[in-house]
């Protein structure tokens, strides 16, 4: 099954998934970056502000 999620304005520079939680950030040359519950797509959060494109976006393996 395949999900398109439509929420940045430009590419996608980084993608990561959460360790433990169905969690999926991703990080945009949009300057910001955005969680995603999965599967239903639905957009939980996201960060803006930045003056420059973003490279990547990670959790850490914890978790926490």
């Amino acid at each position: 099954m395949f999900k398109t999620y439509t929420g940045h304005q430009l590419g996608i520079s980084s993608i990561c998934m959460h360790p433990k939680k169905s969690i999926l950030a991703t990080a945009s040359d949009d300057q910001t970056w955005k969680l995603w519950n999965i599967p239903d797509g639905k957009m939980l959060m996201m960060g803006e502000g930045h003056t420059d494109w973003l490279s990547s976006v990670s959790f850490h393996p914890k978790g926490n």
